[in-house]
C-alpha cells in the first residue's frame, strides 16, 4: 500500500511540474497517495507496538 501510495504522489508530482491535463483530478489522486502511505505507516506501526506488548 505504500508504494501504491508513493506512485499516486509521485503521478501528482509530475502532472502538477508538466502542467497536464486534467491536472485537478490527478492532484486529488496525489492526496489520495498521501492518505495510503501515512495510513500503511500507521499500520505499521501499531502492529510493531502490539508485538511488542
Amino acid at each position: 500500500m505504500f508504494i501504491v501510495g508513493m506512485l499516486l504522489a509521485a503521478i501528482a508530482s509530475l502532472a502538477k511540474s508538466y502542467e497536464w491535463a486534467y491536472i485537478q483530478e490527478s492532484l486529488t489522486l496525489g492526496f489520495a497517495g498521501y492518505l495510503c502511505m501515512i495510513s500503511s505507516a500507521a499500520y505499521l506501526l501499531l502492529s510493531l507496538l502490539q508485538t511488542w506488548r
